[in-house]
């Protein structure tokens, strides 16, 4: 199932290639269209000049000349183009990316790949995730391409549950909260060794929060 995932992963990414491909290939086509259209301006306005008048018609056809020229040169460039972006996606690449889809998990867990692109290859890979809270979190990841798959995962501990306070402490606690203030009671327990569940000396907000909880 992994290389399955890591294939799809794969596809994704040549197909989001071959889409930027055919995104350049049709702005390198208006610029072909764009230089033939001008040529055929250039064109007209030599046609409909005077020809006893040479000053002008000899100036309209140079720019005519120009315009062909450019025509040239644009379609010269996009049969290069074409050219190049057939060799990119040629059968030897495409295997080259299929072979690389195999090494997705090395990919994953390389120190080197940025999180940024670790976000893209899970973007390319799942289509959405629905979390179900319960006794357990179950969650259903559906990945593009149509498979699926379930997982369940124990159910993340509250914070009072993940920060167990000392029950000594929260027994003192009560007691103080009858006759002190927030600041004094933190002040007081500070003072007989208590310390909160990260170990960390009571503050008023702290004392606020364990009141809370318990």
């Amino acid at each position: 199932m992994r290389n399955a995932l890591a294939l799809e992963v794969a596809l994704n990414v040549q197909q989001e290639l071959e889409s930027r491909w055919d995104e350049a290939d049709r702005l390198r086509r208006l610029q072909v269209d764009r230089a033939r259209y001008e040529s055929e301006l250039a064109r007209r306005r030599f046609l409909r000049v005077d020809p006893d008048n040479r000053l002008v018609a000899a100036s309209l056809e140079a720019e005519w000349n120009s315009k062909l020229h450019a025509l040239s040169e644009a379609e010269q460039n996009y049969e290069r183009q074409c050219q190049a972006d057939q060799l990119r996606i040629s059968t030897v690449q495409r295997e080259q990316v299929l072979t690389l889809a195999t090494n997705f998990p090395k990919l994953w867990n390389d120190p080197s790949t940025a999180d940024r692109e670790r976000k893209r290859m899970v973007r390319l890979l799942i289509e959405d995730v629905t979390i179900r809270k319960g006794e357990q979190v179950q969650l259903d990841v559906r990945f593009r391409g149509g498979m699926s798959k379930t997982l369940i995962l124990p159910r993340p501990l509250s914070y009072c549950e993940s920060h167990i306070q000392n029950p000594a402490m929260v027994a003192e606690m009560d007691h103080l909260l009858d006759d002190y203030n927030y600041a004094d009671v933190a002040r007081i327990l500070n003072e007989k060794g208590f310390k909160t569940g990260d170990g960390l000396p009571l503050r008023s907000p702290a004392v606020g929060y364990v009141r809370k909880a318990y």
